[in-house]
C-alpha cells in the first residue's frame, strides 16, 4: 500500500527497525519486504506489521512495539530453553549453500543486458529483487538478533548487576568484517605508493592501476541496501587523506581481534553457564552472518543501477524519474510504453512515501513530532562499547554530514552503515538510536576501542549540534551539559 505524506511518522508507540539511505523506489521495496521474511522452523514470531516512509532519498522503518516485546518474549523462550530444532534450524541457515545464488551471479556477470529485449529486461529484474532476497535474506535476522539478545539479558541479569557492560564484553569475533578486510587491502595499497614516494595515485601508473582495481572490487559494498556506490574520487581521496597517517597492518588488525576475543572465551567461562556458552558464540556467528550477506547484497545492486540506466537509455523515461518507480510500475513501463504521470511522480518527489504491512491491527498514525522542545537532561541507551567521553555533539543523518564531526566530537546518528565509516574513525564517540551489539554501529566501536551507546531513543531529535554532552557509555547514559 502507498501513500504520500511528507511528515514524520510518530515513534510512540511503534519502534524504529531501521534507518538507510536509498537512491530508488525498488531499494524502498526491497526493504520493506525484508522484514516480513521468515521460515516458520525458526521465527513463525516475526513482525506482522510494518511501515516504511522514504522522504529525501532517506528510509526509516518501524514495528509496534508490542510486536518487539513479543519476539522478545517468546522467540526469546526458546532460546532460553536451547530448544534444539530452533538451534539446528538456525545453523543450517548460517552454512547454507551459496551455490544457487553464486551461479545467478555469475549468470548476471556474463549477460549482456544492453542487448536483450525489454521484456528480458523485467524478468531480470524481478529475479534481481526476488532471488536476492530469498536467497541472502530467508530470515530477518533482526528479529532473531532482537530474541536472542533479550534472552542472553536475562541471563546476564541473573549472573551481575552490569549486563549490558558485560554483554558488550562477550560479543566479540575471532574474525576480520567484510570492512575490515577491505580496508587491509586499500592500506596495502598506500603502503605501495609509501615505497615509491607517491603522494598521490596518479602520479604513478601502477599505483592509480591498483586504486582503480579496488575500486571496481568494492565501491558497491556500501550500497547494499539502495544508496549509490562510491565513485574512484571517494578512494583516490581516501588515499591522499591516509598516506601521511600510521597504517596499521593485516597482523595488528588479527591481534586485536585474538586479543578481545580470547578476553571474551574468559568471561564466558567465568560466568559458567551452560546456556551463554551456546548462546554467545550462535550470536556471534548471526553477526558474522549478516556482515558477510550485507557484502554480498552490496555486489547485486551494480546490476539494479545498470537496467534502470538502460530503460532510460532506449527512452522509456528520464533516468532520475525511475528512482520513484514501484517494480510492478517497471514491467508495466517495458511492456506498454507508458509511463507514470508526471503529477505522480512530482507528488512523490515532494511528499515522499509510506509503504505499508498490516496483518493484524489498524494502524493508528500521529505525525506530530514529539521532543522538539523537550528539557530532558538525560538520555538513556545500552552499552554497545564501553568508555567515557566529553565533547559535542554532531548529528549524522547521511554522508553528506561527515564533514561536520572533527577530533573529540560525539556521533549522533540513527544508525550507521560502511558509508558512515570516515566520520566514525573521527569522532571521539557514537551515540545511536537504533541497533543491537551487532549492529554496524556496535561492531565498529568495539573495532576502534571507541565508546558506543545504542538504542538511545530519539538521539537524533533530543540533542542538537553543538550541545556539550556527557556520555558514560558503560552505563548507558547521556548527559546534555549545556545546549549551545
Amino acid at each position: 500500500m502507498l501513500s504520500s505524506n511528507k511528515k514524520e511518522f510518530s515513534t510512540k508507540n511503534w519502534k524504529r527497525i531501521n534507518m538507510r539511505n536509498v537512491n530508488n523506489l525498488l531499494g524502498v521495496e526491497f526493504i520493506h519486504n525484508l522484514y516480513n521474511r521468515h521460515l516458520p522452523r525458526i521465527n513463525s514470531i516475526r513482525f506482522r506489521n510494518t511501515v516504511t516512509v522514504w522522504e529525501d532519498g532517506i528510509v526509516n522503518s518501524y514495528a509496534p512495539q508490542t510486536e518487539w516485546d513479543y519476539l522478545a518474549n517468546w522467540l526469546g523462550k526458546k532460546f532460553f530453553n536451547l530448544d534444539k530444532k530452533l538451534l539446528i534450524e538456525i545453523n543450517n541457515l548460517l552454512n547454507f549453500d551459496r551455490k544457487f545464488f553464486n551461479d545467478f551471479i555469475n549468470y548476471l556477470k556474463k549477460l549482456k543486458l544492453e542487448k536483450i529485449s525489454n521484456e528480458n529486461l523485467g524478468l531480470t529484474l524481478i529475479d534481481l529483487q526476488d532471488y536476492v532476497l530469498g536467497e541472502l535474506y530467508q530470515v530477518n535476522l533482526v528479529q532473531i538478533e532482537h530474541a536472542l539478545t533479550s534472552c542472553i539479558k536475562k541471563i546476564l541479569n541473573t549472573k551481575t548487576k552490569n549486563a549490558d557492560k558485560i554483554f558488550s564484553k562477550l560479543i566479540c569475533s575471532s574474525e576480520l568484517t567484510e570492512a575490515q578486510k577491505e580496508e587491509i587491502k586499500f592500506n596495502k595499497i598506500i603502503d605501495i605508493g609509501k615505497k615509491i614516494n607517491c603522494r598521490h595515485p596518479k602520479e604513478d601508473k601502477h599505483v592509480f592501476s591498483l586504486i582503480k582495481n579496488h575500486f571496481e572490487l568494492y565501491s558497491h559494498m556500501s550500497c547494499a541496501y539502495g544508496e549509490l556506490p562510491y565513485k574512484i574520487e571517494f578512494y583516490i581521496n581516501k588515499y591522499i587523506n591516509k598516506y601521511d597517517s600510521e597504517i596499521p597492518k593485516e597482523k595488528e588488525y588479527i591481534e586485536i581481534l585474538k586479543t578481545k576475543h580470547e578476553e571474551s572465551l574468559e568471561l564466558i567461562k567465568k560466568l559458567n553457564n551452560k546456556k551463554l556458552e551456546t548462546l554467545i558464540p550462535l550470536m556471534i556467528k548471526v553477526g558474522i552472518f549478516r556482515d558477510y550477506n550485507k557484502a554480498q547484497l552490496g555486489q547485486t545492486m551494480q546490476y539494479r543501477l545498470k537496467i534502470l540506466n538502460i530503460i532510460s537509455r532506449r527512452g522509456l523515461e528520464k533516468r532520475h524519474d525511475l528512482n520513484y518507480y514501484l517494480l510492478s510500475e517497471i514491467l508495466s513501463l517495458l511492456e506498454d510504453q507508458k509511463p507514470l504521470s508526471k503529477k505522480l511522480i512530482n507528488q512523490r518527489k515532494r511528499h515522499g512515501i509510506k509503504l505499508i504491512r498490516s496483518e493484524c491491527l489498524e494502524l493508528n498514525l500521529d505525525h506530530r513530532r514529539e521532543y522538539q522542545k523537550s528539557q530532558q537532561k538525560i538520555l538513556r541507551g545500552v552499552c554497545a562499547s564501553q568508555g567515557f567521553v566529553r565533547g559535542k555533539c554532531k548529528i549524522i543523518i547521511n554522508k553528506k554530514d561527515v564533514n561536520k564531526i572533527k577530533a573529540g566530537d560525539i556521533m549522533v546518528a540513527v544508525g550507521t552503515d560502511f558509508d558512515l565509516i570516515d566520520a566514525m574513525q573521527k569522532s571521539a564517540a557514537v551515540i545511536t538510536e537504533e541497533g543491537g551489539l551487532l549492529s554496524h554501529a556496535s561492531v565498529v566501536c568495539r573495532e576502534l576501542s571507541k565508546p558506543c551507546c545504542i538504542g538511545v531513543k530519539d538521539a537524533t531529535i533530543k540533542l542538537r549540534n553543538g550541545y556539550s554532552i556527557t556520555l558514560d557509555a558503560n552505563n548507558g547514559i547521556i548527559k546534555i551539559d549545556n545546549k549551545i
